[in-house]
């Protein structure tokens, strides 16, 4: 009698964060923490996936072993949305997403010194 070799159930229990941490004009820096559950098999991996706001058309980026990746060659002013799935023994995981889509551009970073000119700069006084 032959023994079916059983495999361990996917993990199906959703990520607990996915995030976009950083954008230029053509990249996103994606991290994400691991799903609470592995299904009783160690995750070997993610899939990253990405697809321009409104399409139906989720494009493959890569995999990584790591928690978070850079997914260069993306176009500036283009609004996408991420997903990543987990990979182990068993298959692949349901997606997580962003929770919102992203604009890829260059981040806008505020001054956060106070450039008015101080009364110590605008008074002249001279002492004899």
């Amino acid at each position: 009698m032959g023994q079916e070799r059983v495999k361990p159930p996917l993990c199906h229990t959703p990520f607990r964060l996915l995030d976009v941490v950083d954008t230029t004009n053509s990249t996103a820096s994606l991290v994400w923490l691991k799903p609470e559950h592995d299904g009783g098999s160690r995750i070997r991996g993610y899939v990253v996936e990405f697809r321009a706001k409104g399409t139906d058309n989720w494009i493959v980026y890569g995999e990584t072993k790591l928690q978070k990746i850079l997914v260069e060659g993306l176009s500036e002013n283009t609004e996408y949305d991420f997903r990543v799935k987990a990979k182990n023994d068993a298959g692949i995981s349901e997606p997580q997403s962003t929770f919102s889509s992203v604009v890829i551009k260059e981040p806008r970073i505020e001054p956060t010194a106070d450039l008015r000119p101080s009364r110590a700069m605008t008074e002249y006084s001279c002492s004899k």
